[in-house]
């Protein structure tokens, strides 16, 4: 998808003030908003006071909002976050980015919200998944299989590794469905059908579950596929499981449209054509023009050891793509880090319109025992950010989340920064 929202949106901003106001006054059922204040000191000068809010201002529930979250992907979090964000800090119309997109949470609760999507990420992945689902195809897999049943393809060059994982059966119709996708992608660029489709298999090689084709056991299905269509005999010491493509295709293609109604889709339709995707870093965006942004709801990477090529060797596969050439930053040294995510802000400064806000999710960044309230605030304030509150959403633990720092064993709160670009 190229990226088209690059013109600066003349939405109106929503005033600090504002934002405040509706924060304090928030109530959860039978809860009022907790504040108090954190001191910080910062490496390049005074301390700073920055309020803390504390509420459940969002639902923790994974599941609670549109399907089209369905997705696994490595560090994602959950739709009511940006969501809640998106609905506080913009207006209709206006452009949301998400410079870490990753499975698309924040593009897609924009694109719901009547908001212009604008994404970037390093992985190529991402780009291929998250264009497919700001688009999506309910009937796209019944539109396609008559495309692809009839390719044979050449298994030959079908890496050894690959070979050993999938049932012949189940190869063969992999490879028949991934040579008609890129013969098609090599003639010019895909349709929204065959780009849902290939975001189907890109979500459903590998999962911790059955409907997935390389689950823990096998699906219980009726084949699905005509029975004329010649595939390769299995051999009777096989001991790797059958999968139905189609069956697993049609199963992730309904949990994805489950919620999906009209009304959404209407309002998807009408911003996605203007929206846009990137596959680079996040500190190089120079196609994204200046003051072209009105917030952007984001969550960095953190410290850990993050291997391309071994995690996602699989889809690379499907897809054509050399792991090799996909640059993801992974560090291991907080100095390093700093550095990188330093630039990166820059950027946002740069993108955002004046009275802009930027989202930081700080709950999800591992190790837990750094302070990464500090680390972030130091970088936003570099690139020229003023600060303008944490909010800390939990049903749990009360007053003990303001003490810093609160190391719990689970994950049970969500922490964010809110930043703003002055004026």
């Amino acid at each position: 998808m190229a990226c088209q929202a690059m013109t600066a949106d003349n939405a109106e901003s929503i005033s600090r003030q504002e934002f405040l106001r509706e924060i304090e006054s928030y109530r959860a059922p039978e809860r009022r908003t907790q504040i108090t204040t954190r001191s910080f000191n910062c490496s390049d000068g005074p301390a700073v006071e920055m309020p803390v809010f504390l509420n459940e201002f969002w639902s923790r529930r994974q599941r609670a909002g549109s399907s089209l979250h369905r997705v696994a992907y490595r560090g994602a979090f959950n739709g009511a976050l940006p969501r809640f964000f998106i609905e506080h800090l913009s207006r209709p119309a206006s452009t949301v980015y998400d410079p870490f997109m990753g499975r698309g949470t924040s593009l897609i609760e924009a694109a719901l919200l009547g908001r212009v999507p604008l994404g970037t990420d390093a992985n190529p992945l991402a780009t291929m998944i998250v264009e497919a689902l700001l688009r999506p195809q309910p009937l796209a897999l019944w539109r396609f299989r008559t495309d692809w049943l009839d390719v044979r393809p050449s298994l030959d060059k079908v890496p050894e590794a690959v070979r050993n994982i999938f049932h012949p059966q189940t190869l063969y119709d992999l490879c028949s469905m991934r040579q008609c996708l890129l013969e098609q992608q090599h003639e010019g660029e895909l349709d929204p059908v065959y780009r849902w489709n290939r975001m189907l298999v890109l979500t459903s090689l590998a999962g911790p579950r059955s409907g997935y084709l390389l689950g823990p056991s096998l699906h219980a299905n009726t084949p699905m596929l005509p029975t004329r269509f010649w595939r390769p005999p299995a051999p009777s010491n096989c001991q790797l499981p059958r999968k139905e493509l189609v069956d697993c295709l049609r199963l992730r293609s309904e949990s994805l449209t489950a919620t999906l109604d009209g009304w959404q889709r209407r309002v998807m339709e009408a911003v996605v054509p203007k929206s846009g995707l990137l596959t680079a870093r996040a500190d190089s965006t120079s196609s994204i023009a200046s003051g072209s942004v009105s917030l952007i709801v984001t969550g960095p990477p953190g410290l850990r050891p993050y291997d391309y090529g071994r995690e996602n060797w699989l889809r690379c596969w499907f897809v054509q793509v050399d792991p090799q050439s996909v640059h993801v930053s992974a560090h291991r040294e907080l100095d390093t880090w700093c550095q990188e995510i330093t630039a990166v802000f820059v950027e946002f400064y740069r993108v955002l319109k004046p009275g802009g806000y930027c989202v930081i999710d700080l709950g999800r960044l591992r190790p837990r025992k750094i302070r990464w309230d500090q680390a972030v605030l130091d970088c936003t304030l570099l690139a020229g950010f003023e600060p303008i509150g944490i909010l800390i959403n939990t049903s749990h633990y009360g007053k003990a989340l303001f003490e810093r720092p609160f190391i719990p064993r689970e994950s049970v709160f969500d922490e964010v920064l809110v930043m703003i670009k002055p004026n």
